[in-house]
């Protein structure tokens, strides 16, 4: 009953002649405060019934209490945007840390690919030599029985 009875006062008040001065009060109380009130006034405004929100029951809703509806939700997206790029500054800090770590490993790996075989990894390169000369055999040795065949 204490939240009806809130909800009509502030019905009066932003329907009354000195709205002007009543929602200029509301816009100085704390945010949290003003959100409360918002929602007590966006409630007013989406009751279930369409008969709720006749002028005889709360007055005449002007367009500045709308302004002040939709001042307050812009003030919350706001607020979530600025969270927002405060993860993608984030997000794109790691990112390029990350890049960072490749390019630096890519430029080692490109090092070690260009170095002659006596340095860095010296079996490595006979290693893949052996096996390519081994597959080299098998396969003129399977050419020549499928040729004599």
């Amino acid at each position: 009953e204490l939240g009806k009875l809130l909800q009509l006062v502030l019905g009066c008040a932003i329907s009354c002649e000195k709205k002007q001065e009543h929602i200029q009060r509301i816009m100085t109380l704390e945010e949290s405060v003003q959100h409360v009130v918002m929602e007590a006034i966006q409630e007013l405004m989406t009751k279930d019934t369409p008969g709720s929100l006749s002028p005889e029951t709360y007055g005449n809703f002007d367009s500045q209490s709308r302004r002040y509806y939709f001042l307050s939700e812009e003030a919350e997206e706001g607020d979530e945007l600025q969270q927002r790029c405060l993860d993608l500054e984030r997000q794109l800090m790691l990112l390029s840390e990350e890049k960072q770590s490749l390019a630096q490993e890519n430029a080692a790996l490109r090092e070690r690919v260009g170095r002659p075989e006596g340095e860095g990894t010296p079996g490595l390169t006979a290693k893949k030599l052996l096996l390519l000369q081994s597959q080299l055999e098998q396969l003129q040795e399977e050419n020549f029985r499928l040729e004599s065949g």
